[in-house]
């Protein structure tokens, strides 16, 4: 009885899942799509930086793309909805095991998306 149990969920863990790989073209045209929205936000907190402080503005170009890169994957890939760019492509983030991604795993890739740049740009400036 636990072989043919073990045999079964052996015989289950190989079965494929509804979902398909992306292809290439989809991922990097939902990255530019995505990269689109960022800098848009981006220009928007911008603008309403400057129009607060100039020079506050002009200091902080760094942060605000920071905090528009936050803003946007927060308010997306950290609440475990499609980005606008996953949406228009028609595609969706899934791990390993063909799940959508765990919160832990999704505020990982959040971090390093958005601090990366941030840190690496800091390090190259000073």
């Amino acid at each position: 009885r636990e072989s043919r149990r073990a045999g079964m969920q052996a015989a289950g863990a190989r079965r494929p899942s509804g979902f398909s790989e992306a292809p290439q073209a989809h991922i990097i045209r939902a990255l530019q799509k995505d990269q689109y929205y960022v800098s848009w936000l981006r220009q928007k907190l911008e603008t309403l930086a400057a129009s607060a402080d100039g020079r506050l503005a002009s200091r902080a170009e760094g942060e605000i793309r920071l905090v528009a890169c936050c803003c946007y994957f927060g308010l997306t890939t950290l609440l475990g909805k499609q980005t606008l760019g996953e949406e228009y492509c028609d595609i969706m983030q899934i791990d390993g095991a063909r799940q959508p991604p765990s919160a832990l795993r999704r505020l990982c890739l959040v971090l390093i998306q958005c601090l990366g740049p941030y840190i690496y740009h800091r390090m190259s400036i000073d």
